[in-house]
This record gives structure tokens, sequence and C-alpha cells, in this order.
């Protein structure tokens, strides 16, 4: 029988074995980024000797509460000159497989490229594919930043019904001057001062911007919360779930990278609830 790991903890672990210890439907959101790079082989499967993902998204299901929602934030690498497909196999793995809901489907575009390729555009976003366990997710808190060009109610509009009539209607009348953020989420990216607040950020190779996971959360859970990832890193999920009065469990296979996060935990202050959406 599985025993409740404590939570606020961050684990030295290997992710599948890490999940496997975790009491089913405990979690309510997973915030996520697989380690993937150039060097890995992607088959017509995943390389599951060396990433284990298939077991991994499988084991998040589980976990998960009904309504509880997975974000994972994943691009796509060039291997042998080709693109792997991989934010599309996940995509299909999660439907066939796991029977999970994809909820929401939505970009992070960064303010800067990779490496230039020769033959093809240069690449500037990663998916953010969010999926439910089960219908609908349990909450969702729209974020409000999208400038609104009127707050005034001006003439009316027209929409073709489904049927192919054209139905007119009076324009929305606005009270603020921001609506619900689009599905294109931009950030900058890069270390300390440009992405990050954290002094040591720059010791993992591979982080993202503060804001995304911090958004996520935002969005997808609420205060009191159990918020995970099992591939944390340098912490940052962990970090902004703490910022906002959600409890986080998290895990890494590398005890330097565990105490990284743990650094960046421990200096990491909560902010009232008032404060939430000022941050």
């Amino acid at each position: 029988m599985k025993r409740e790991l404590p939570v606020n903890t961050i684990y030295k672990c290997d992710s599948a074995i890490f999940l496997q210890r975790i009491v089913s439907r405990s979690i309510h959101l997973i915030v996520t980024s697989p380690p993937y790079n150039d060097a890995r082989s992607y088959t017509h499967e995943f390389n599951v000797t060396v990433f284990h993902l298939e077991k991994i998204l499988m084991e998040s299901c589980r976990v998960l509460v009904n309504g509880g929602v997975f974000a994972i934030v994943v691009g796509d690498t060039v291997v042998n000159k080709s693109e792997t497909g991989l934010p599309a196999r996940i995509v299909t793995f999660m439907l066939d497989y796991c029977h999970m809901t994809l909820h929401d489907t939505m970009i992070f575009e960064k303010n800067s490229s990779g490496h230039r390729e020769s033959n093809r555009y240069q690449q500037v976003f990663e998916f953010v594919l969010v999926f439910s366990k089960y219908g609908a997710p349990r909450t969702f808190t729209p974020l409000r930043d999208h400038p609104i060009k009127s707050s005034k109610p001006w003439g009316t509009r027209t929409f073709r019904q489904y049927d192919g009539s054209l139905c007119e209607t009076e324009r929305k009348t606005y009270n603020n001057d921001f609506d619900v953020r689009r599905n294109i989420w931009k950030y900058s990216v890069g270390g300390r001062g440009v992405a990050s607040t954290f002094k040591r950020v720059s010791e993992h190779p591979a982080t993202c911007p503060d804001r995304l996971p911090e958004d996520l959360i935002l969005t997808w859970s609420e205060r009191g919360d159990i918020v995970m990832d099992p591939f944390c890193g340098s912490g940052t999920t962990c970090a902004m779930a703490k910022k906002h009065g959600r409890l986080y469990l998290g895990c890494d296979i590398s005890e330097q990278f565990c105490e990284l996060s743990r650094d960046r935990i421990n200096n990491t202050v909560t902010l009232e609830p008032e404060d939430d959406n000022n941050a």
C-alpha cells in the first residue's frame, strides 16, 4: 500500500520510481518539461530504456485528482535532419493510452531563437500542452492582461451560425481595460535578471522563465493545492508554487540540481493571497 510522501520536499530519485511512490488521486496540478535534447534518440515509440517517458506520463495521470491538470512544456528537436514529432507523440499517447482530455494547446513564444538552421525557419516557440483528468479542469482562474483597445460599446458584430446563416449581435461592453489572455504566451528567455530573479539560475543548462510555470499555477490551481514537477531541474515550478501558497513536490535524478532547487525554494517568500496577481 502506498503511503503519502511528505510535501514541500525535493526528492533525489528517478522520476518513474518517484511517481510510483505517490498515492493515486492526490496531486492537483503537474507542471513540467521533459529533459529532451538533440542527443536523445526517438523511434516509433519513446526511448523508454533511457527516458521512461511513457511510464512517467501514465503515472502522472494516475496520481492526479479527478479534474486535475497536467501541463507539459515541450518543444521539438532535430534528429537525423528531421524533427522528432515529440509533442504530437505525447498528445497521441495521453489521449489513447492515458485517456486524458486535451483541454488546451498553447504556445510559449520566446523573444529569441536558438541556433540558426540552414534549411528551416528559426524555432522560437514550444508547445504548452494542457491535459485534464476526466473532463474539464476542477478550477480555472484566467489571467486578464490582454489590452482592450476600447472599453466602450460600439456597433454590432456579425458571426456565422452552424447552419450557415448570419447573426448580428451588439458588441460586448467591457468594464475594465484588460480581457482574458490569448493562448500565445510570450516571455523573455535568458539568465538571471532576464527570465528569473534567482541568482544561481545559470547553474542549470535548461531553465524556463519564472513566469511560465507561475502563470500555469495561478490559472489551474488554488491555494493549498499540491503542485508537482517530476523533472524539477532548477526548482522553478516548486518555487513558484511556494510563492503563491501552494504545496509542492519535486524530483530530480541529479543531487546537484536537487540542492539547487532547495536553495531556490528556501529563498522564496510566500505572498499574501491579495498579492497573487500583482507578482
